[in-house]
């Protein structure tokens, strides 16, 4: 793949990301429902790439361990997927992506981090509570959109948080499908 094409690639997934969340919006369908399909049919597509991983033995190898924590971290991204969508049935889009986008600020407790780091953090805190305060005097329930994109960026945080230890000793590819296996097993247990 040249350049151009992984420059292309690279505007495709962004275009497809920037508009998630308003399909999301105007769907019909239960958001665990949104969940499961969006991990099934991210399955479909590693799988081919798992499959080519295995025969050119490049897979690498993992122990339970590392698996309990794949699964642990699809699971938790199964409920950050649930806590993104259902948040866009009470909130507005704007809203929900400012708060989701958020997360940042939870993978940065407990680390060292630099000064503009910190004032970054605080000033996008900052927004978001003024933001959440526009929010608490209006209709629908915004507020509680509000918290569950909050839940949800805490969530995704914890996602990453897990993503960035296992990464460490098992390749992305594997990674990515036990994580897609575990969030479409639990998408289709709850939705049961």
């Amino acid at each position: 793949m040249n350049a151009f094409q992984r420059r292309m690639l690279i505007l495709f997934a962004t275009l497809m990301l920037a508009v998630s969340a308003i399909l999301t919006r105007y769907t019909d369908a239960s958001s665990m429902g949104l969940v499961f399909y969006r991990m099934f049919f991210s399955v479909i597509l590693t799988a081919p790439l798992v499959i080519f991983a295995l025969w050119r033995k490049t897979l690498g190898s993992i122990d339970l361990k590392r698996v309990g924590f794949c699964m642990l971290s699809g699971f938790i991204l199964a409920l950050h997927f649930f806590t993104f969508f259902e948040s866009l049935r009470f909130t507005s889009i704007a809203s929900n992506l400012v708060f989701i986008n958020t997360s940042i600020m939870f993978v940065f407790f407990g680390e060292k981090i630099s000064r503009k780091a910190t004032g970054a953090i605080f000033v996008t805190f900052g927004g978001s509570v003024i933001i959440a305060i526009s929010d608490i005097g209006g209709s629908n329930n915004e507020f509680w959109g509000d918290i569950l994109a909050i839940i949800g960026a805490l969530l995704f945080s914890i996602y990453t948080i897990i993503g960035g230890k296992v990464r460490s000793t098992v390749t992305t590819i594997m990674y990515t499908f036990l994580v897609y296996i575990s969030a479409a097993i639990t998408a289709l247990v709850i939705c049961m």
